[in-house]
């Protein structure tokens, strides 16, 4: 199962705006990536399927913090590049 099928199973309850009245630290992640390689999670919050692009939290495992941000991830883009090697997901509610 690729990435995009994950996502869009498990946000399928959350489109895109729907925990925009929620402040940062009450929003709901609904997926967590992880790219181990690269040293980055996303945390997905909202789901479109129809332009395959989320809005989450990025991290990056840095020891600079001030990397990290809210913003629109392309789920699309993360599916084609995705390498099996050492990446994970979960999800929680």
């Amino acid at each position: 199962m690729g990435i995009e099928e994950i996502v869009k199973k498990l946000t399928k309850n959350y489109p895109l705006y729907s925990q925009e009245n929620v402040t940062k630290d009450d929003k709901l992640v609904l997926v967590k990536l992880v790219n181990k390689f690269l040293k980055i999670s996303w945390y997905i919050t909202e789901y479109d399927p129809k332009t395959k692009n989320a809005f989450g939290y990025v991290e990056w495992l840095s020891n600079d913090p001030s990397c990290d941000e809210l913003g629109y991830i392309s789920i699309f883009e993360l599916d084609v590049y995705w390498d099996s090697g050492g990446n994970t997901y979960s999800w929680g509610g």
